[in-house]
């Protein structure tokens, strides 16, 4: 049925004027996208902004939101109270139930203040209430799904991302295309709900059927180019806007097709836009941007994240089946070295260590892609300040640590069990720490990319670079001694330079580490001397005066790291790691921190 609400000298409601957004298209050419927008809405009514594809309908309600900034002399009026988002694109947790998710949200968006949710069981109540006037009680215990991953269908998902806007009542809500890509029916029960609920709704729509339109209470036609064309009751404004260009309305068309229809018409179009009357509405004082309470949502995050991560088997399954494979394969390789003290043993566990690794290091790219998967959900959530960044980095490290440790743990132990490693208690768990702290600094080290990239494809090229130049100044390739005055100091962010060095000493570093020295490995010794310059008549003499190539593990050491490197302790090794770890995430934090704060910049200085 159609909507009745009355928005006429309401003043709870939203309005705008002269409102224009201007944006950077390209490197220095900005572009006026908005200009001279204008509408009112009452308490609770819905209002919805149609235009042509590039009249500046989602820029405009982004303005709106304090999603982009305005340009001076706009001015917007905006009902006390907390004013939600909801974009095109549903940013919902994939693995968690539909229940779930609405009651994560009541429990995040609550400000600590407003007494009608101040207890546990309150919140849950209205989630539940929510729940059910969204008609997704049958599908309450369903996850939520995604592109990617079943779930709840596509009408169903629409409708969780509206609960979890609507779970706590805003004053305002502000809804990008709600109805995109949804059937007529979908469609329709959406609009019905947006009409219904407890707040005053601002809608971009596309191209909305009849039925959808009879939900409108008032609409705002925005004219390509600039310019608005309509604003007012939306009953009334396919008449309105056909006397205005004395035009007859055709039989059996929608309202919303008279208006663009009238708008995309360039002569009819001037027509509106010389006519349409500024709006005359006013409302409250416009607030400023709500303020975090300083009550803490870490629990609630902390529970979010350990079910959203531990219900991904796929993901799960993945790193066990990569952790297993590659210890097969890297036992395969070198378990002719196991029980035996060859100077070829010897070489063989090296290789070994240094695999072992390399390979947990660069495994840690494929927490890369969840990463950035659920990056745009906290920077939603944080925009409309739910909570703080540290408290959803620290659920999140916190959350993950288990798994990440017990898979690298696992790859450690068959790997160490399979080459045939140091058979020594304190070597096999110092073996295992090191192994575990290498992995979480390049786990950080991961995050910290994929925070400050722009994107997945930017931080998918990124990542290997950054991992590489680590492995590079990590003293395996290039003596460090001799490195650049002003590349020198990478080397102490190597977190290979470190996690090989600890791996090398836990394994060698031993008083009783002698190996054996065959007549072969002399004369392989006397070789590579006559092949550096000596006499060939010399080689009979060299083999039998010339010492065993690697006689012990303290040798072993010093020759492969280096006197600077062997003397260092193991716990020096272990604790270097640790800063890194602490460094890279504290980075990570920042470089999240800054992406969230630039919106509050912008919405400060549209204020200014």
């Amino acid at each position: 049925m159609p909507a009745t609400r009355s928005t006429t000298n309401n003043t709870d409601g939203l309005a705008f004027e002269a409102v224009a957004v201007t944006l950077e298209v390209s490197k220095g050419v900005q572009k006026t996208i908005v200009r001279d927008a204008r509408g009112s809405v009452g308490k609770h009514g819905l209002l919805a902004i149609l235009g042509p594809s590039g009249a500046g309908k989602t820029t405009l309600l982004a303005a709106l939101a304090r999603e982009r900034p305005c340009d001076a002399g706009s001015k917007i009026w905006r009902p006390a109270g907390g004013a939600n988002f909801l974009p095109q694109d549903d940013r919902l947790l994939p693995f968690l139930t539909v229940r779930e998710t609405l009651r994560f949200a009541a429990e995040l968006r609550w400000d600590g203040v407003d007494e009608r949710w101040d207890t546990s069981a309150k919140r849950a109540e209205r989630a539940e209430s929510v729940l059910e006037t969204l008609g997704l009680s049958e599908v309450g215990d369903t996850r939520v799904g995604s592109a990617l991953k079943r779930g709840v269908s596509g009408g169903e998902r629409r409708r969780t991302a509206l609960g979890v806007e609507l779970v706590l009542i805003p004053s305002l809500l502000l809804a990008d295309e709600p109805t995109s890509g949804l059937d007529s029916t979908a469609a329709l029960q959406l609009a019905i709900l947006l009409r219904e609920a407890e707040a005053t709704v601002v809608a971009s729509v596309h191209q909305p059927g009849a039925r959808v339109f009879q939900q409108f209470t008032d609409v705002v036609v925005l004219a390509p180019g600039g310019g608005t064309a309509y604003a007012g009751p939306a009953d009334s404004a396919a008449s309105t806007c056909a006397s205005l260009c004395k035009v007859k309305v055709p039989p059996l068309t929608s309202a919303a097709e008279v208006l663009l229809d009238l708008v995309d018409d360039p002569a009819t179009r001037s027509i509106l836009v010389s006519q349409s009357a500024p709006a005359t509405t006013r409302v409250s004082h416009d607030e400023d941007e709500p303020q975090l309470s300083t009550r803490s949502r870490f629990r609630p995050l902390l529970t979010r994240a350990w079910l959203n991560n531990a219900r991904a088997p796929a993901a799960t399954v993945a790193a066990v089946g990569r952790s297993v494979t590659m210890a097969l394969l890297v036992g395969a390789l070198y378990s002719g070295s196991r029980g035996t003290s060859t100077q070829t043993a010897v070489s063989d566990r090296t290789g070994a260590l240094f695999f072992v690794l390399v390979n947990q290091a660069f495994s840690a790219m494929a927490s890369l892609r969840v990463f950035i998967e659920e990056r745009s959900v906290f920077e939603h959530e944080r925009r409309r300040r739910a909570y703080s960044t540290r408290d959803y980095f620290l659920a999140k490290s916190l959350a993950e640590l288990p798994i990440q440790g017990a898979v690298a743990l696992l790859f450690a132990g068959m790997a160490y069990a399979m080459v045939g490693l140091r058979a020594s208690l304190y070597s096999f768990g110092g073996h295992c720490v090191v192994l575990a702290l290498a992995t979480l600094v390049a786990e950080s080290l991961v995050i910290w990319v994929g925070a400050g990239a722009s994107d997945a494809r930017t931080a998918v090229v990124i990542c290997p670079v950054v991992l590489s130049t680590s492995l590079l100044f990590g003293g395996l390739f290039v003596s460090l001694a001799s490195l650049p005055r002003f590349l020198a100091p990478l080397q102490y962010l190597s977190l290979f330079r470190y996690g090989f060095a600890g791996l090398l000493k836990l394994e060698f570093q031993h008083a009783d580490a002698v190996f054996d020295c065959s007549s072969e490995d002399k004369e392989l010794l006397a070789q590579r001397v006559i092949d550096a310059g000596a006499p060939a008549k010399l080689l009979g003499r060299l083999v039998k005066s010339l010492p065993c190539p690697t006689p012990d593990g303290e040798t072993h050491v010093k020759r492969v790291l280096g006197d600077d490197a062997a003397s260092r302790s193991i716990l020096m090794d272990a604790g270097a790691l640790f800063a890194l770890l602490v460094a890279f995430r504290v980075l990570a934090l920042r470089a999240l921190e800054r992406r969230t704060a630039s919106a509050v910049v912008v919405a400060k200085a549209k204020k200014a």
